[in-house]
């Protein structure tokens, strides 16, 4: 019997995501066993004796196999959806029960209990006579509902688990089953030769019943983590919904503005997925936290370039249009530096990032997302098809430290390592200590940004022995002579807050506009970073 807690934290859509993958397994299973037929058909009156009869009788006997399983297949999915809409019709019995309440006499707790309110909401001549038959009426009514409710869900995952268990073969089968996906922090190669070795059945199997370890694995190609996590996004978004109504109605705006920020991150991320030059790849997604989000502009298995972007403090599932914004002007920059070369940008959302600038002061949070980024770059390198893509990692503000951390943990992260507004790599002699060669390492500062202001240690330019280095709060300046790398030019972006151009990926409006101009239409930085993307040196 589930708890009045697990029924109303329950996501009932996480069941019609299994009934699609097995109806999904059930197709793909029957039309396997039409292609063994029609693999055999030109064999037919030309092949005979010993051979050919144990040859047809072991098709006969996979054939057999492949349409028992393709039947079963669609047996279970529609066991699970009508699982899925028992649940659902349970959790509105339940939420029925709770809304029924009269709130000037009864409270209903986190786990079912009914109380009377601790202030009445009625006037005093009335409180022995109205509040008290009210909260009796309630408490004698609310309770059944709500047990009659937990019977229902109840009822339903017995006889769901009794239906599955029928459905299971009686004796082994020759068909591939999936296996679980790895654990977390297996390496991309390890990923990938576990996924090669499933047959495509059995990968269809295990990304309806493994969505979230499937699309949270780098090894994984990005059609198979997208399939995955769109599975993830449609009941984190439900999920997401009903928590809102439940901290709404118990007060806590606080927690229910945190859920409401979330939900603008995931509609952002539906919006992109929805439309867009390119089409976009969902890699990586979870609402941990502040939240965070992976999303390809592009095919980055198939593409010729591949753009990493991370962004920096701040940065958040809620804020992520922007983020993704930068993704596709740099696509359109490539593009313009080479129109014949296909360009994927990713927008790397995968860590926590500082939340506000005194804490982006601090290395903690570049330490701990310094391996999932150098294990996604492993990964872009591994699933890639084809000849050998052009890898660009750009890190913009506290992104650009990120990658300097990366890049510090040995071996080359990419072929091309750019940081934009950088408060420093982390490191304390340039560009020598990242793991590339200097002539791959680009940096640019605009001239108004304010990061020359908050990032820096020298104030004045006073502070010896360090005064000509220019050190930053992360390291030595990216842009200063004495770092190593191939400075390019950007505008020097607004000097103060003017009027929002809706049709740039900055918000001009911004005390600290300047910091994040690099990607508006026409900007030299945007057009330098096209021509990196695509192996080009930048103009001017």
């Amino acid at each position: 019997m589930p708890t009045f807690a697990e029924l109303a934290e329950t996501d009932p859509t996480q069941w019609l995501a299994q009934a699609r993958g097995w109806e999904r397994l059930g197709r793909d299973l029957g039309a396997q066993a039409g292609r063994l037929d029609a693999a055999f058909a030109p064999l037919q009156g030309s092949w005979a004796g010993g051979d050919a009869r144990a040859a047809h009788a072991s098709r006969d006997r996979l054939r057999t196999e492949l349409t028992a399983a393709a039947d079963r297949s669609a047996e279970a999915a529609e066991v699970l959806g009508r699982h899925a809409g028992a649940v659902l019709a349970a959790q509105k019995r339940l939420l029925d029960a709770v809304l029924s309440a009269n709130p000037a006499t009864t409270e209903v707790g986190s786990d079912g209990a009914v109380t009377p309110r601790r202030q009445m909401v009625v006037p005093p001549f009335l409180l022995l006579v109205v509040g008290l038959r009210s909260f009796l009426g309630d408490l004698n009514r609310i309770p059944r509902e709500i047990s009659a409710a937990l019977d229902d869900a109840a009822r339903s995952d017995r006889e769901t688990a009794a239906a599955l268990a029928a459905l299971a073969p009686a004796g082994p089968s020759a068909l591939v089953t999936a296996t679980a996906p790895p654990e977390p922090g297996t390496s991309p190669a390890g990923v990938r030769d576990w996924w090669n070795s499933l047959t495509p059945t059995a990968r269809d199997r295990v990304v309806a019943e493994h969505p979230d370890r499937v699309g949270a694995l780098d090894g994984i190609p990005a059609q198979a983590r997208d399939t995955a996590n769109r599975l993830r996004l449609d009941a984190e978004r439900a999920q997401l919904l009903r928590r809102r109504t439940r901290l709404r109605e118990r007060g806590d705006g606080a927690a229910a503005g945190h859920v409401d920020e979330l939900l603008r991150g995931i509609d952002a991320l539906g919006r992109r997925l929805r439309a867009g030059d390119p089409p976009a790849l969902l890699l990586g997604f979870d609402t941990e936290g502040p939240g965070h989000a992976i999303v390809a502009a592009g095919n980055p298995d198939d593409a010729d370039n591949v753009v990493t972007y991370v962004p920096g403090t701040a940065a958040r599932l809620g804020t992520v249009e922007a983020d993704l914004g930068r993704a596709d002007a740099t696509v359109a920059a490539a593009r313009a530096a080479d129109p014949r070369a296909a360009t994927a940008a990713v927008t790397w959302l995968g860590y926590d990032t500082p939340p506000d600038l005194v804490r982006a002061a601090t290395t903690g949070y570049a330490t701990q997302a310094a391996e999932p980024l150098a294990r996604f770059q492993d990964g872009l390198r591994v699933t890639h098809q084809g000849p050998r893509a052009h890898q660009t990692l750009v890190g913009h503000s506290y992104g650009s430290t990120v990658a300097g951390y990366a890049a510090r943990r040995g071996g080359p992260v990419a072929d091309e390592l750019v940081l934009v507004a950088s408060p420093g790599a982390g490191t304390r002699h340039g560009a020598a200590d990242l793991q590339m060669d200097p002539a791959h390492v680009w940096a640019t500062t605009a001239a108004n940004d304010p990061i020359n202001d908050f990032a820096r240690t020298d104030l004045m330019g006073t502070s010896a022995p360090f005064a000509e280095r220019a050190m930053l709060v992360h390291g030595l300046d990216p842009v200063h002579p004495a770092f190593g790398a191939r400075v390019f030019a950007s505008d020097p972006g607004s000097l103060l807050p003017r009027p929002d151009d809706p049709a740039t990926p900055a918000d001009e409006s911004a005390p600290i506009a300047a910091h994040s101009q690099y990607w508006d239409e026409g900007s030299r930085s945007r057009d330098a970073l096209g021509r990196i993307a695509v192996g080009q040196a930048p103009l001017g």
